[in-house]
This record gives C-alpha cells, structure tokens and sequence, in this order.
C-alpha cells in the first residue's frame, strides 16, 4: 500500500456488491425507505439476488435491459438486479407516452424491458 492508498481488491466491485457487504454486517438496518415502504439490508439484497437470478434465466448478461418502473423501492430493487445479473441498464421515464418508451427501447436494443402491471 503506497502512500496510504488501499488495496483495489478491498473495493466492491459493483454497486450490488456494496449492498451485499452491508447486508452482511448490518442486516437489519434500512437500507430503502419511501412513503410507508421499507426494506432493510436484508430484504434488499435477497429480492435482488432472486431478481437478478430470474435475469440471468431470460440471458441479459452483457446486454441492455430498459427499466420503467415508477420511484420508490421497486425502482432500486430493479437497478440493483439489472447490474448484479451483469447487464447496463436503461432508465425510461414512467411518465413518457408508450410509444416513445418503446422506441427508446428498441432503439438500444434492449433484451428486456422491467416494468410495473401499473401503467401510465
């Protein structure tokens, strides 16, 4: 260690790995809170583990995956999933017209497109 700089290897090497330490060391702590809706750690990194699994099934690794899902905690367990099952994603405004989020998705050539059964 130089000049009191650490080690990359103690780094998360993604944001989900970040959330997966601290569920580790601090489980019940909140991890999301909007409105009346908390998650902890815990719940946090498992949703997203069983998320990002069902990901992985449908072969995004590597590619694109449009995200559209209103604020709140779906919308952090759909980023988190989407980087832990290995994909980019793409956020689309909940609030655009159809057309345009499913142009904007084709347009990146998205594998996949998470959303809500709620639809503006």
């Amino acid at each position: 260690m130089a000049h009191g700089v650490a080690s990359p290897a103690r780094f998360p090497r993604s944001l989900f790995e970040l959330v997966e330490r601290h569920a580790k060391d601090h489980p019940a702590a909140v991890a999301v809170e909007f409105g009346d809706d908390r998650l902890t750690y815990a719940e946090l990194a498992a949703r997203c583990r069983r998320f990002a699994s069902q990901l992985v099934d449908r072969g995004v690794a590597g590619g694109v995956v449009a995200v559209c899902v209103p604020r709140g905690p779906d919308l952090i367990l759909s980023v988190l999933a989407v980087l832990a099952a290995d994909a980019a994603y793409l956020p689309l405004d909940f609030d655009l017209p159809p057309a345009r989020r499913r142009a904007l998705a084709v347009g990146a050539n998205a594998a996949l497109v998470v959303t809500t059964s709620v639809q503006a």
